[in-house]
């Protein structure tokens, strides 16, 4: 048994995981017996691993006074229909930021189970205006990403939003969001740690230097595979987060002024 302790920095934010591996065994440790995950604990740690992977990039790409953007429409279509149209909307948002030299960065879900056919789609600020232009089949809702930096409980939100709808042979999508390709995806940085250390950071996660913990964000969780205790936590940046420009360090910008009222939202409730 060998015990991993996983981080990923992004943005403000760095993403801290603690879990045990079943990849070797100590000398003289008997095999374990093989065993078979069923396909609702396969969906779930993919799920678990997805919603960490989209968290990171939202977390390093995005930030105070970009938007999370939700269109709808007027006359529903059928989903295939709203696929050419989403589609023909990136397309043409790409020209129009393309014309005006300005970056088109986003993530988008498409959800349709059980309610009217929506899209979700975060985007960078300078992109707002051009979307609510460039959008005619219906109403853009539009809010601001919270000021924090840690976007884990929207990268959630989205990814469950496609759980199901994303496998179905008929599907808008056939993956759970898609993304511009000038997106940047932090890597992780595994770590071999002893069982002692397992042990402590299980009970609490080390700190790292120049960030905390958001101590609702803790998470533990039992791997399916070993049935050994594993955590999840996010933690933020306590001082200010430099971006990186083409490999050099860009000088730290300061919070953008706000296009509106600033609103947090408990995903869990939100809908289209």
């Amino acid at each position: 048994m060998k015990y991993i302790r996983q981080t990923i920095i992004a943005g403000a934010t760095a993403i801290r995981s603690i879990y045990s591996s079943t990849g070797e065994r100590t000398p003289g440790q008997q095999r374990r017996a093989r065993q078979n995950m069923t396909p609702e604990k396969v969906q779930a740690v993919n799920l678990r691993n997805a919603t960490k992977k989209l968290a990171a990039i939202l977390n390093h790409n995005f930030r105070d006074g970009d938007f999370h953007v939700t269109l709808t429409y007027k006359e529903e279509p059928d989903p295939q229909t709203a696929k050419a149209i989403l589609k023909r909307f990136k397309s043409n948002m790409r020209d129009r930021m393309k014309r005006r030299d300005l970056p088109w960065k986003w993530v988008a879900v498409t959800e349709y189970e059980n309610q009217r056919i929506h899209h979700h789609i975060v985007c960078n600020r300078e992109a707002l205006e051009v979307i609510l232009d460039c959008w005619k089949g219906g109403h853009a809702h539009h809010v601001q990403l919270d000021t924090n930096g840690n976007y884990y409980d929207l990268a959630e939100y989205m990814c469950k939003e496609t759980e199901k709808t994303f496998r179905d042979p008929d599907a808008v999508a056939r993956q759970r969001y898609d993304r511009s390709r000038n997106l940047i995806v932090p890597q992780p940085r595994n770590e071999r740690i002893t069982k002692r250390e397992y042990e402590e950071e299980i009970r609490y996660p080390s700190d790292i230097t120049g960030y905390r913990v958001i101590e609702d964000t803790i998470n533990r969780y039992e791997n399916e595979l070993t049935r050994e205790e594993c955590l999840q936590c996010v933690m933020l940046s306590t001082g200010p987060v430099k971006r990186f420009r083409k490999g050099r360090p860009a000088d730290y910008e300061p919070h953008y002024k706000p296009y509106e009222k600033q609103l947090k939202f408990n995903y869990e409730h939100w809908g289209g």
